[in-house]
């Protein structure tokens, strides 16, 4: 495609996918409509399906019970009605959220021996110096790292100012800075992880987010670069394999096993085919190597024995050097070859352990979230916002792949908060103590003599 006449110079050309077959659909200038094919696939069970019909609901796990009475009459004759029994059907409703203002007057006392005022403890559910509820604390949270929804979105729902969400959200990012280093912990003793990294403005100010996954890990990282030196801090000590794209900054810093992504490489195959339908080496080739590729990593899915599973796995490999193998003139469809010729470390892990996958898909689907969210949030709005993101996102995230109500959790684990300050502590101490606070949620949250379970196997 040799791209858009720009208007006003007619010598200036602007390629409508700047970055290939890889590039998103929001830099994308003219989208083309989806062909009949893509449109036909509505997705959902195929036709036919055993439905599952609207399930009903035991009259003691209903949360609460309405009756419409019978008519008198008939509505068609006006005679009288004789009774027929009871239909039941089942209803969702929704209660509209709504923040609670709660007065809170703590009893006061003076002490005649001691000459001095003495105030009860602090509830449990209210963090030093506080204007919310650690169940508030926790839902406001979730709210933006989860549910993605704006600050000025969570004020209006909440009636809380803006800036009391700002500065909450710093106060609860020190406070779980301790779990966010536990989560490092366990995404590095992970078998099987992957990593991908995007665009996040600070300030107006490119810069990039990297998201590191396990099965039960979500990390994050926001930085103004794109160097390798995110991934040397995140990577060292790490064991296992790691799925990423061909990015040059994990070549060298990854100290496990290391699985590239074969969607990569299909993407830029077919970017050559589509920038020259009539080459002649490229029709006779990428086809067939495409077609392999999307075996490999579809294999998977098929959940096969393991034997099997690595016997298939063998046969697609061997088709695939078979391709690779062959010379070509041209240099674009070589140098895709030389991928397959010159990594074979970083391409067939796959084959031996049906739990690693062959393509980087996995840590795509979780960073798309912070994708759509940067549409609406406009990034951070300084370093410090962009630091309490990155430990509070990867709490929450965390926290949702191993519970079924991260809320609670986080509300619970955040009673534990209980600073030990004494009177004529130097600000050195109280510091101490406040980091001895916060490892105490982090054993609750995340406990070093045994990770949690993920809630979805």
């Amino acid at each position: 495609m040799l791209g858009i006449v720009h208007r006003g110079d007619p010598d200036v050309r602007i390629d409508p996918k700047p970055l290939g077959e890889s590039t998103p659909s929001s830099r994308v200038l003219f989208k083309e409509k989806s062909s009949e094919e893509k449109q036909r696939r509505q997705g959902g069970a195929k036709p036919g399906h055993p439905g599952h019909g609207r399930r009903s609901v035991e009259p003691d796990k209903a949360d609460r019970a309405r009756e419409i009475p019978c008519p008198d009459e008939c509505p068609d004759c006006g005679g009288k009605l004789l009774d027929f029994g009871t239909s039941s059907r089942t209803l969702r409703d929704c209660a509209p959220p709504r923040y609670v203002t709660i007065r809170l007057d703590s009893h006061e006392g003076w002490c005649p021996h001691c000459m001095k005022k003495v105030s009860p403890p602090r509830p449990d559910d209210v963090l030093p110096h506080s204007a919310t509820t650690v169940r508030c604390d926790a839902q406001t949270l979730a709210d933006h790292y989860l549910h993605h929804m704006t600050v000025g979105t969570i004020s209006r729902r909440s009636g809380l100012n803006r800036s009391t969400i700002h500065g909450k959200e710093h106060d609860l990012a020190e406070i779980l800075s301790p779990s966010a280093g536990r989560i490092l912990d366990d995404w590095r003793k992970a078998p099987v992880k992957a990593a991908d990294e995007t665009t996040w403005p600070c300030n107006g100010v490119p810069g990039y987010v990297y998201g590191f996954f396990s099965k039960d890990c979500a990390l994050y990282r926001f930085r103004g670069t794109r160097s390798s030196s995110v991934a040397v801090e995140v990577f060292r000590g790490s064991t296992g394999t790691t799925t990423t794209d061909r990015y040059p900054g994990y070549d060298n810093t990854v100290p496990g096993k290391h699985q590239w992504c074969f969607e990569h490489i299909k993407r830029n195959l077919l970017e050559l085919l589509k920038g020259e339908p009539d080459n002649r080496e490229y029709k006779k080739f990428i086809p067939a190597l495409v077609d392999l590729l999307k075996q490999a990593m579809k294999l998977r899915g098929r959940r096969l024995p393991l034997a099997e599973h690595i016997r298939e796995g063998k046969r697609i490999k061997k088709e695939i050097l078979r391709i690779a193998a062959t010379r070509v003139k041209d240099g674009a469809l070589q140098a895709k070859f030389d991928i397959f010729l010159e990594h074979p470390n970083k391409l067939w892990h796959w084959i031996k352990d049906p739990n690693i996958p062959a393509e980087n898909n996995w840590a795509e689907r979780c960073i798309r979230n912070t994708v759509i969210f940067r549409k609406t949030g406009f990034g951070s709005q300084g370093e410090t916002a962009m630091a309490d993101r990155e430990i509070l996102q990867s709490v929450m995230e965390t926290l949702n792949m191993r519970h079924e109500e991260p809320v609670g959790v986080l509300a619970e684990a955040l009673k534990a908060y209980k600073p030990k300050f004494r009177r004529g502590m130097s600000a050195e101490e109280r510091l101490k103590a406040k980091d001895a606070a916060a490892e105490k949620v982090a054993d609750v949250l995340f406990p070093r003599d045994g990770r949690t379970k993920p809630k979805r196997e």
